[in-house]
């Protein structure tokens, strides 16, 4: 019984402590007043559960009553809640942080930490934590929340580190005082600037793609902040020129996503100003919404269904909507216009019903019609039957109608089958017939950039 009351205690602490860390820095910087240092903290390191408590409700500063409202018929939702930190209590909260082996206590000691972080004893409470890779969460939230209160000394301290100290600090800093990271990052002169030689001229690192991972944190902290901002600032980085900026759009929708309802991201997204950043993100919210109710994507995806910019909102509900129901989401998909639309929906649509049912999917096809959007039913059917079955899978792309179609459709059929099975695919290309030309396209597939794209 007393764990249990040590364990439903110790959540609520978390809890109580990761609000106040919200406050604190994601996204308004409202510093927490400050009550002197942390009593009942030993100094042995936290050896026993009652020690570890007492170091956790000294970073606490709880309240004289010990009653949840502080017995002043208050929330302390809403009171300052962490007392300032000592440089031995950064030690102990610090140690327990390593070396604890409950994750609770570990994540409460180290939440501690940067509810009781400062300008001033950032590079302290750094130390406690230099050991986490540069990719863990900690150790980007903890350089979130020094950006958050540190502001430029907390970004220039990453130029001379070996990790990625810079991005999380800026992103933290945007998030925290807009105005004043936006003025800083828009008056960058790296090249002329001593402070960034260890990037530029030590370690190679080109001033374009430093300023472009400066940007991407940038922009993320400025949507935590507002979303309306950070798409103000990607508009004018694409009028400027600024290569890639319009993906950036992608941090934004993250964002709005986590914080709004789907129904509401979809709209925000549709506010966009016309052109590819707007058609980016409407792509991305019409997945999110599908996913969470289809039926209401789809309502709101047929406001655009004959917008040629659009068709991935189109495709984007197709797809999602299959994964839960292909035959409403099909169904869905030929009663709107014909169109591009129509026909990326119908391909995605019919490769999530083939994985899911193939036996009813080719049933469906047998009703179709011929006409564009059956041709593109049958290779996004055709493209994943190739996986299980690749003679069946040709058969289907062989019957295709459209030339192009058709074509497209072969040469991915056949790159299934050739990874799936050489001998039986090389087989099938000496006995086939096809070109020249398609066999050297289903032998030589192009091959992809480390981000993933295809180059020839």
């Amino acid at each position: 019984m007393k764990n249990n009351l040590l364990l439903h205690g110790a959540w609520i602490l978390a809890a109580i402590l990761s609000f106040t860390i919200g406050a604190n820095f994601f996204p308004a910087n409202q510093r927490v007043d400050v009550a002197g240092p942390a009593s009942g903290v030993g100094k042995s390191g936290l050896v026993d559960r009652g020690e570890k408590g007492n170091a956790v409700e000294g970073a606490l500063g709880a309240t004289p009553s010990g009653k949840p409202d502080g017995g002043n018929g208050q929330s302390d939702a809403f009171q300052p809640l962490l007392r300032k930190l000592s440089g031995g209590d950064i030690e102990i909260l610090g140690e327990q942080f390593r070396k604890g082996t409950n994750p609770i206590e570990r994540r409460m000691a180290f939440t501690a930490l940067l509810a009781g972080l400062t300008a001033e004893n950032a590079l302290q409470v750094r130390k406690q934590i230099e050991h986490m890779d540069h990719r863990s969460a900690e150790f980007r939230e903890f350089h979130y929340a020094w950006g958050a209160v540190g502001g430029a000394e907390a970004v220039m301290f990453g130029a001379d580190t070996e990790e990625d100290d810079m991005s999380p600090a800026l992103t933290g800093w945007a998030s925290a005082d807009p105005e004043a990271a936006l003025a800083w990052f828009n008056n960058l002169d790296m090249e002329n600037n001593a402070g960034f030689d260890a990037l530029l001229k030590d370690r190679k690192i080109p001033a374009a793609d430093l300023n472009g991972h400066l940007m991407r944190g940038l922009v993320q902290g400025l949507a935590d902040a507002n979303p309306d901002t950070a798409s103000r600032f990607i508009q004018d980085m694409v009028a400027s020129g600024h290569e890639g900026a319009e993906g950036m759009i992608h941090i934004v929708a993250g964002a709005v996503m986590r914080s709004d309802s789907p129904a509401e991201a979809a709209l925000w997204s549709e506010g966009l100003p016309e052109g590819k950043m707007r058609e980016m993100a409407m792509n991305r919210m019409a997945g999110h919404f599908a996913r969470s109710d289809p039926e209401a994507a789809a309502s709101w995806a047929e406001n655009f269904s004959s917008e040629p910019s659009s068709a991935g909102v189109i495709g984007e509900v197709g797809q999602n909507w299959a994964r839960r129901d292909a035959q409403a989401a099909v169904d869905w998909l030929e009663s709107l216009p014909a169109g591009n639309g129509q026909n990326i929906g119908m391909h995605r649509a019919m490769h999530q019903w083939a994985e899911r049912d193939p036996t009813s999917a080719s049933e469906h096809l047998s009703t179709m019609a011929a006409s564009d959007s059956k041709d593109a039913a049958v290779r996004g059917f055709s493209s994943r039957l190739a996986w299980e079955n690749p003679q069946a899978a040709m058969s289907w792309a062989e019957s295709i109608g459209s030339d192009e179609q058709r074509r497209n459709a072969i040469i991915g059929v056949g790159r299934a089958w050739s990874k799936r099975d050489a001998d039986g695919a090389a087989e099938w290309m000496v006995s086939s017939g096809v070109s020249e030309d398609v066999q050297q396209a289903i032998l030589n597939p192009p091959k992809r950039d480390d981000d993933g794209r295809r180059r020839r």
